[in-house]
């Protein structure tokens, strides 16, 4: 009897999956759409719903665009300046970019956490399990990175030196933010390499590539760029090869090359 019910439920699947496959083929058809779901912690993500506004030629969104490429998910890119779209006014009243939108949640202004969000939603293990001690690392190197070498050195080379027709010049203002710049460098060499020794490498949290290393890479880029990363320091060399030897950063690479010099200034 079982043989006899596991027979008519085969030629019962048998006769319904050529319908079922016409009816998804119908709807894709329809949509004119991928629909491309991801499992993640029990969900399923509908990445048609994920949109990037931002210039790939701003250093945040340059970060997102990255973490986006590296995670391998369908996005849509708004090369725009600012985000002043109807539906993002309420979350981004002053149209700060990065922005994504993804389904009806808003997050904007951040690189950071833009894409901690989605290392956490979409997976890959670019993003520590929240809670975890491998996370407080992760969050450490992502604060140092963000304060001490962006926003008290590289940002304010870029305000009175790229854009110092806008803020004016302040040599000394450049001249100390340099000297720190070097001082937290030297400080980021010594954790590297004790963490190499305790984790293993070549990147920041051990063999494995992370989001971290999207913020931390993108950085040292930008110092060696302007002339602030000294060869001497071989280890950071090294390591910024390594994370940007890779396909995801050469296609957001492309992308920064395509819309640069279409008036969206850095």
């Amino acid at each position: 009897d079982n043989e006899g019910d596991q027979e008519s439920g085969s030629i019962a699947c048998g006769k319904c999956l050529p319908v079922c496959m016409a009816s998804v083929a119908h709807l894709l058809k329809q949509t004119g759409k991928e629909i491309a779901l991801r499992a993640q912690g029990g969900q399923h993500v509908d990445e048609r719903l994920l949109t990037l506004w931002g210039h790939p030629g701003s250093p945040k969104t340059f970060r997102s665009i990255w973490m986006l490429e590296e995670l391998g998910v369908h996005y849509r890119l708004e090369p725009v300046s600012e985000a002043f779209e109807p539906g993002l006014q309420k979350s981004n009243p002053d149209g700060r970019t990065p922005c994504i939108q993804h389904g009806d949640f808003v997050l904007c202004g951040e690189s950071v956490a833009i894409n901690t969000y989605l290392g956490d939603v979409f997976g890959l293990g670019l993003v520590p399990a929240a809670g975890s001690q491998e996370r407080a690392i992760y969050d450490q190197w992502c604060f140092f990175a963000v304060t001490e070498l962006e926003l008290q050195a590289l940002q304010i080379h870029h305000r009175h030196v790229v854009m110092a027709d806008i803020h004016g010049h302040a040599d000394v203002a450049v001249q100390t933010a340099e000297a720190h710049f070097l001082r937290q460098a030297a400080i980021a060499e010594r954790w590297m390499d004790a963490s190499y020794v305790e984790r293993g490498g070549p990147y920041i949290l051990g063999a494995n590539f992370s989001a971290v290393d999207i913020v931390f890479a993108h950085l040292l880029r930008w110092a060696d760029t302007i002339g602030w990363l000294p060869r001497h320091m071989s280890m950071l060399h090294t390591y910024l090869v390594a994370s940007t030897d890779r396909d995801a950063f050469q296609r957001t690479m492309r992308l920064e090359q395509k819309y640069v010099g279409n008036g969206i200034q850095l």
